[in-house]
């Protein structure tokens, strides 16, 4: 259920989603770096996303219209670098959500890589 508040601020200021950035993390995975856009004088926020490779842009976009699905969200967009099979953050400024386990599906297969995250204050 959500309040009065949100409803009328998401059918106000709906949330424009652009591909700010992507990365290729292993033979199935895709990170995508996506700005989230509220169409206000604030600061866009950095929303991260694994998904299979395999599907466009577009189709990536759809998929995730109505999706709470990122791993991470920031103010600053975070510099990615894959060692290893794992992946690895740097940002700095406010971090709103982290989990240190992304996963895509592929098919009917849930995969999952590994996040570490480093984050400094402004």
């Amino acid at each position: 259920m959500i309040s009065g508040r949100e409803f009328l601020y998401n059918h106000l200021s709906p949330v424009t989603l652009t591909v700010a950035d992507t990365l290729n993390i292993n033979s199935t995975a895709r990170l995508y770096v996506v700005e989230a856009d509220a169409n206000t004088p604030s600061r866009p926020a950095y929303r991260y996303y694994l998904a299979d490779n395999t599907l466009s842009e577009s189709d990536f976009l759809t998929s995730i219209q109505e999706s709470e699905a990122y791993f991470l969200l920031t103010r600053e967009k975070a510099k990615a670098e894959v060692k290893q099979g794992v992946l690895y953050l740097s940002t700095t400024g406010a971090v709103y959500k982290f989990t240190n386990t992304g996963s895509y599906r592929v098919g009917n297969n849930t995969y999952y890589v590994k996040i570490a995250l480093s984050a400094a204050p402004e």
